[in-house]
């Protein structure tokens, strides 16, 4: 299983940002498209 750490990791963002991606969190409305994309793809390595 893959941890919102290595997403977040992956991706270059906060564990927050992912959580609040991954939880359709209403703190994600603060949060830039762009960013939000990256939360949900993050680049493999």
């Amino acid at each position: 299983m893959v941890t919102m750490k290595e997403i977040a990791d992956l991706a270059g963002v906060s564990r927050s940002t992912v959580s609040f991606v991954l939880n359709k969190s209403p703190m994600m409305q603060n949060i830039p498209e762009r960013t939000r994309k990256k939360s949900l793809r993050p680049r493999s390595s």
